[in-house]
Formats: structure tokens, C-alpha cells, sequence
């Protein structure tokens, strides 16, 4: 189920993280960015950096098991 508004911290990375391997558009939106993949991947971008995790892509957020 898709989150009713954006998502922020730890539960914004723990989602991306568990649909980064459905790709942008559906892990923006189960993470409540709806459509809008830029501010999804901005903030994603920021909360990651804030917490010490380096990503460039979504994809960065897999882990072996998922890929």
C-alpha cells in the first residue's frame, strides 16, 4: 500500500529500498511522491546523505539479496 503522504528518515529509505527494484516511478510512488520522481529522488538524495549512505541511483539501495 502506497504511503498517504511523503515519507521522510528511516521509513523513507526502508521503502525505497524494498521497491528500488521496481524502479523509480513505483518506488516514488508507494513512498507518497506520487508522480513527481524528481522531489522523490531529491529528498531520497538528501536523507541519505544526512544519514551517512552514499547513493548516485536507486538501484545504489539494493542490497545482493535483492538484486
Amino acid at each position: 500500500m502506497a504511503a498517504l503522504k511523503p515519507l521522510q528518515g528511516v521509513d523513507l529509505i526502508s521503502c525505497a529500498q524494498a521497491n528500488a527494484r521496481l524502479g523509480l516511478d513505483v518506488a516514488a510512488q508507494q513512498c507518497g511522491y506520487g508522480q513527481n520522481t524528481d522531489q522523490f529522488g531529491r529528498v531520497l538524495q538528501d536523507t541519505c546523505r544526512e544519514m551517512g549512505i552514499d547513493i548516485n541511483q536507486l538501484s545504489d539501495l539494493l542490497t545482493d539479496r535483492q538484486s
